[in-house]
């Protein structure tokens, strides 16, 4: 294989993203068992947390307040068409929303890596909330990549008929500037869950974990996907 910085980029998409969450998880888990999904997890944490404090800040820049409806119009990540069915199921006395197609899942079932893929869902959802405003928590009830029907997520707030036409506004106001393509999402993967890995599990052992799962997303996807993420992501978590 030619070195990455010779091969002409591929879009990376929600498929690389998850692929690339789950390689992360499985290296881990094979090597340290509880304690290696234990920093996966933790990892994942940290992650979105990155994110969500990232959306609050534009959130700021543009004077708007931190609160659910706000959260929801600043989302880093769209989805394409028919990648997944989400839908908000209440609204009082608290929003309910569930997803009854999720791409993410779908990606972990493609490659068959629903066992590590599911470590993904622990977490990100309450903390990209958390980090967004650390007010608004996320309770996920059940998740697709856990067998379950339908992910489910309460949290905690009710949404009322002015807040709905406030989202819909907002999000039409906004339009694409706050999302990030997914070459960006694979670089933030790699760069704070292999971080973490490395603080919790030792520097040798993370850069093993970080080699390995690198290594087969290239020969899964070809190496046109990694040159595509290398250097997408600027590695200041902050940076916006």
């Amino acid at each position: 294989m030619k070195p990455f910085t010779e091969i002409q980029p591929k879009d990376n998409t929600i498929e690389q993203h998850a692929v690339m969450a789950a390689l992360l998880a499985k290296y881990a888990i094979s090597e340290f068992g509880d304690d290696g999904r234990d920093a996966f997890v933790s990892g994942i944490t940290r992650m979105g947390i990155e994110r969500g404090t990232r959306m609050a800040a534009r959130a700021i820049l543009r004077g708007d307040r931190l609160d659910y409806v706000n959260y929801q119009a600043y989302g880093e990540w769209k989805p394409q068409p028919g990648q997944m069915d989400f839908a908000v199921v209440e609204t009082q006395p608290e929003t309910v929303t569930v997803a009854r197609k999720c791409a993410w899942n779908e990606a972990w079932k493609k490659h068959g890596l629903e066992e590590y893929g599911k470590y993904y869902c622990v977490t990100v959802d309450d903390a990209i909330a958390r980090g967004f405003w650390p007010d608004l928590r996320c309770d996920t009830h059940s998740n697709l990549s856990w067998r379950a029907s339908q992910c489910e997520f309460h949290w905690g707030v009710p949404m009322s008929e002015e807040d709905l036409k406030r989202l819909n506004d907002k999000k039409a106001e906004l339009g694409d500037t706050c999302v990030r393509d997914f070459n960006y999402h694979v670089g933030h993967v790699l760069c704070s869950i292999g971080d973490e890995l490395r603080q919790r599990l030792g520097k040798e052992a993370g850069d093993r974990i970080v080699d390995s799962a690198v290594k087969e997303f290239a020969e899964t996807f070809g190496g046109e996907y990694v040159a595509a993420f290398e250097d997408a992501y600027p590695g200041d978590p902050n940076r916006l």
